[in-house]
């Protein structure tokens, strides 16, 4: 019973992720290729902060670094795709997912809502997987530079 508990504990949430991901995909359906890749990029670094801001109202320097030294990784990986590919932010996203499950779940990050691992580990792997999907569907030669 308590294994079924924590699974639908964490399947919701997780749902509740991945359907917040797919309203974002619907919407950026609309947008240009370069903005979809663009937002992609800022998102992940947006991402990347809520856990930092977090960690700062913990008021816990260790965390607050831990947090700051991820948010600075996901930066690195934005700018590669700038710089090279937007295969960076793909793997940025997918990579997200280590970290939501790494740090944060079963409460080894105190400062993090027990559900919200969950939910940006369903967020995380769609939009991975539809960056993923872009950059296979147009694989030529893009213009990433605003």
């Amino acid at each position: 019973m308590v294994n079924g508990m924590i699974y639908m504990a964490w399947l919701l949430p997780l749902g509740a992720g991945m359907i917040l991901a797919c309203m974002l995909v619907f919407h950026l359906r609309q947008k240009n290729h370069n903005k979809k890749y663009q937002f992609l990029g800022y998102a992940l670094i947006v991402t990347a902060l809520i856990y930092v801001v977090l960690a700062v109202f913990s008021a816990d320097l260790m965390w607050i670094s831990i947090e700051v030294i991820g948010c600075l990784v996901f930066l690195l990986l934005v700018w590669l795709a700038y710089q090279y590919s937007f295969w960076f932010v793909a793997m940025g996203w997918l990579i997200h997912i280590v970290w939501d499950m790494g740090l944060s779940p079963f409460e080894s990050a105190p400062y993090v809502p027990g559900w919200y691992p969950a939910v940006c580990t369903g967020f995380d792997l769609v939009l991975g997987l539809y960056l993923a999907y872009l950059l296979i569907k147009h694989s030529r030669q893009l213009d990433y530079r605003v």
